[in-house]
């Protein structure tokens, strides 16, 4: 997985995450249904894969649904960002934020986790069955995943945005061994449209509303 850097991906990366993920941030938390995982408690084990200035992430402290949040960031400049902006949390210990790479979750435990998310990530990560089978490890049976994704990405290079085509994203998803891979419907962001990428662990037969 790639961080932000300068030039055109940092460009990129940073403008998009701003306009994008301000405002999908509340809308990919309230997709996780966070009422519907676990014993419908305060006791939920979530990972955010690259959440950069903290929006999301944001939204889900506030739902006060969470026992633990891991931050996977590889970026330092956004590390640092999120130290400072989540303090007190990092001190209490509901969040913890770290610079693994996120094909390489071992400091999680298998099916330890109740929801993985991702805004603007899922087009660096290469190759992507890699890292569909560590967030497979780590997921509890009826765990949900969900990609916030952005046809803005298309308009750009293939070998950076490696993950440009949602069909052979989900394909890969479901080949991994993830069930209920669906897609949603359009949804517009003044110039930009962007999906989300939805599924479940796969380690039941469960079905995703």
């Amino acid at each position: 997985m790639r961080a932000p850097q300068g030039g055109l991906i940092g460009w990129f990366a940073q403008n998009l995450m701003v306009k994008f993920n301000s405002i999908s941030s509340i809308e990919i938390i309230n997709r996780l249904q966070l009422d519907t995982l676990g014993d419908g408690d305060s006791s939920l084990s979530v990972v955010e894969l690259g959440p950069g200035n903290g929006f999301s992430m944001t939204e889900l402290i506030a739902s006060k649904k969470c026992k633990t949040i891991h931050g996977v960031e590889i970026s330092q400049r956004f590390r640092d960002l999120l130290g400072d902006k989540f303090k007190a949390d990092i001190d209490s210990g509901l969040l913890s934020i770290h610079d693994n790479d996120a094909k390489d979750l071992s400091f999680l435990e298998d099916s330890s986790i109740d929801a993985i998310y991702a805004l603007n990530v899922i087009y660096f990560l290469n190759p992507l069955e890699e890292y569909l089978t560590e967030l497979r490890r780590v997921c509890k049976p009826d765990a949900k995943v969900i990609f916030g994704v952005c046809d803005t990405v298309k308009r750009n290079d293939e070998v950076v945005f490696v993950n440009q085509d949602w069909d052979v994203c989900m394909d890969k998803m479901k080949d991994a061994g993830f069930s209920n891979v669906e897609i949603s419907e359009e949804i517009a962001c003044g110039d930009m449209n962007f999906y989300f990428i939805s599924s479940l662990a796969g380690k039941t037969g469960n079905t995703m509303n």
